[in-house]
């Protein structure tokens, strides 16, 4: 009887089983696609959580509350920011060179993160990878070459008591010059 529900229900049975064929051309990663398992430095995190929570609770101590969901939700924050990340990026594979038995080979795989996806976490690992090269953007122009970038100063504009609704449109926000981190970056990677 489950061999005959099997054998008219294919989605369903690679559901239950977990088997998907190998897929050709180009992969892009949904919500369903990410899975984020941890490594060995998140299972230490998960149990200095565990600890703290069993202390807190064996102790009555608010604060070691406060601390242990604090860093459980800055965890899950993380989470949902790297999966937001990798969401919608486009996976192909490049031509990889025919090699010996027992020698190294070298996998290509092509990231394409589409139009209107601006994904500057990405770009930041990827400038520490030997032998980069960086895709024709005005954006990655803009943050690997400019000295200093513009940022909002929301805390600024929060200890100023400006209203950003209220007023001239020049007035409304703050905006103040940083040292560009990426440039730092590229040049430190690049032994300058």
């Amino acid at each position: 009887m489950i061999g005959a529900l099997i054998d008219r229900h294919p989605r369903f049975a690679n559901w239950l089983y977990g088997f998907t064929p190998p897929e050709h051309g180009t992969v892009v990663l949904v919500h369903r696609r990410v899975y984020i398992v941890p490594a060995r430095l998140g299972w230490l995190f998960a149990a200095t959580l565990a600890i703290l929570l069993i202390g807190s609770i064996n102790y009555a101590l608010s604060l070691g509350f406060a601390l242990t969901f604090l860093l459980a939700g800055m965890g899950l924050a993380g989470m949902v920011h790297t999966a937001r990340n990798l969401a919608r990026i486009a996976i192909s594979v490049g031509r990889a060179e025919p090699v010996f038995a027992g020698e190294s080979a070298q996998f290509r795989l092509y990231l394409d993160g589409g139009p209107g996806f601006d994904r500057p976490a990405i770009l930041a690992r990827h400038l520490a990878a030997p032998g980069r090269a960086f895709p024709a953007s005005p954006m990655v122009d803009t943050l690997l070459g400019s000295p200093r970038l513009r940022c909002k100063a929301n805390l600024r504009t929060r200890l100023d008591d400006m209203d950003e609704l209220v007023g001239p449109m020049e007035s409304q926000s703050v905006y103040v010059d940083i040292p560009n981190p990426l440039r730092q970056a590229v040049a430190a990677g690049a032994g300058t």
